[in-house]
């Protein structure tokens, strides 16, 4: 009897490699993952799985942005729901992310594969909303976690004079890129998350690639607004092409990076916001005496 081909075993063998990985991570931890393993479960070869993810960094990657994927769709059906107020609202979503971190044990934790990866990069893009014009709390602890990348002796730094370091462990990223959105429609509002990352890079050894920054970037979170940025989108791909060739963003590129991206300056971005939370407000029965508490504040609309 022919042997059944591997679409007969497996009709989609890409959902198969991800739930068999997924189980591997759950019962050994993520430094446990082995490409030859989850081949071994499937009954096919190694090279099989390359057709899918070429590498295990590949596949481990994929798996962090399904789980981010999953997890924000169970957080966005709670927050979405019909509730009372929003008070309510917030229980609701906070239930759903305990719901969620307790039926997706494998997807916990993926420090241990995320720091093996970080330590053989290339390069390394850290990507971070602007939160109180500095890093998200995740970067801040992604960050405080990559300390037992050095050893704890101090020793004089080899790049800086008279200036404190620690004997490192590794020698790599050595390239590192910034990207950031914020809500502001203003550029300054990233001068101190800049200068942080430029400080990490230069204690840290690395070559400081440059930033992608968009001030105003909610609006490309909407789905119904897409048709309205794509231009945007090809010349962030012109971007990351000319980092991956030339090791920099070129000055025509990074100004088209930088034009606005509404038509109708400040005005048109004030009023579209504002709108949108008074949407917000009306959806969660938010009392008007709640919606406009700050005595003096003048809210700009068309």
């Amino acid at each position: 009897m022919a042997r059944p081909t591997q679409s007969q075993q497996h009709p989609n063998l890409q959902t198969a490699i991800t739930e068999v990985a997924r189980k591997q991570i759950a019962e050994h931890g993520a430094a446990s993952l082995s490409l030859r393993a989850i081949a071994r479960e499937l009954g096919i070869t190694a090279p099989a799985i390359y057709n899918y993810y070429p590498s295990r960094d590949n596949l481990v990657t994929s798996l962090i942005v399904n789980a981010y994927h999953s997890f924000a769709t169970a957080l966005a059906k709670a927050r979405d729901a019909e509730h009372g107020d929003h008070t309510e609202c917030i229980m609701v979503t906070a239930r759903a992310y305990r719901n969620w971190a307790l039926a997706h044990p494998e997807d916990k934790d993926g420090m241990a594969s995320a720091l093996e990866s970080y330590n053989t990069a290339d390069l390394v893009i850290f990507g971070t909303p602007l939160y109180h014009f500095g890093m998200s709390g995740i970067m801040k602890t992604f960050i405080d976690r990559t300390l037992p990348r050095i050893e704890p002796w101090l020793i004089p730094h080899p790049d800086i004079p008279d200036t404190t370091f620690h004997p490192e462990r590794f020698h790599k990223p050595e390239k590192m890129l910034l990207v950031s959105p914020c809500g502001f429609p203003e550029y300054w509002h990233f001068d101190s998350l800049v200068v942080t990352f430029k400080q990490i890079a230069r204690m840290e050894r690395f070559e400081y690639l440059g930033e992608i920054l968009r001030p105003g970037a909610e609006p490309l979170s909407d789905s119904s607004l897409q048709g309205l940025f794509t231009e945007y989108y090809e010349t962030l791909h012109q971007a990351g092409a000319q980092i991956i060739a030339n090791g920099s963003i070129l000055e025509e590129t990074q100004a088209n990076l930088q034009k606005d991206l509404f038509p109708g300056g400040k005005q048109a971005f004030y009023s579209m916001a504002n709108a949108y939370w008074e949407q917000r407000m009306d959806k969660f029965n938010v009392p008007e005496e709640k919606r406009h508490s700050v005595p003096g504040n003048t809210i700009l609309s068309e």
